[in-house]
């Protein structure tokens, strides 16, 4: 943890700085033959993992889980074709029928398995696709023989007991500050 300086946050506070959110570090917890999932039984969701091909569904996902705006996309396209080659890369695409209704990533290293991107297109949320995807990442992850599972959930998102029940540990939380910009 960062113990120095002692006063740091009143620092922060005095220059101007916020507290914008908590960032929560889990780790999974749960043990191979232990799950703390709710078994969703959702014969229509299927979970893939995205190629070149899927790239674009996994993307357009994305952009709606997490409100990118359509002028973004094309970025994040770039970002995604380039990533998706990377071996220690796994994007996973929800699909509903021939739509695509959510998203995570998977990366790998050195031991450690992250999580990103767990999203579900807003008419599909709870319903289940969460849970679905998260079950599908789970299973990758022990197939890929990491020691860690880990991912990282904003405060104010609401999601920290989500992850929770699903067998996810709180490790550590990081205070994110920001600062208005005001231009000279």
């Amino acid at each position: 943890p960062l113990t120095e300086p002692r006063d740091l946050e009143e620092f922060l506070l005095k220059a101007r700085f916020q507290l914008y959110d908590n960032l929560a570090v889990m780790q999974y917890s749960a043990r191979e033959n232990q799950s703390n999932l709710r078994g969703a039984q959702m014969a229509e969701i299927d979970i893939r993992k995205s190629g070149p091909r899927e790239v674009a569904d996994w993307c357009t996902a994305f952009a709606q889980s997490f409100e990118i705006t359509s002028s973004w996309l094309e970025e994040v396209e770039k970002k995604c074709v380039k990533v998706q080659a990377d071996p220690r890369v796994r994007l996973l695409t929800a699909y509903d029928g021939d739509d695509p209704v959510g998203t995570t990533a998977l990366f790998s290293n050195s031991g450690v398995t992250g999580l990103y991107c767990i999203g579900t297109v807003p008419a599909h949320r709870k319903k289940g696709v969460a849970t679905h995807m998260l079950e599908r990442a789970i299973e990758d992850y022990r197939n890929m023989k990491d020691k860690i599972l880990c991912l990282q959930a904003l405060q104010q998102d609401g999601v920290t007991g989500f992850y929770s029940k699903i067998g996810f540990r709180e490790v550590f939380v990081i205070k994110l500050y920001t600062q208005e910009y005001r231009s000279r």
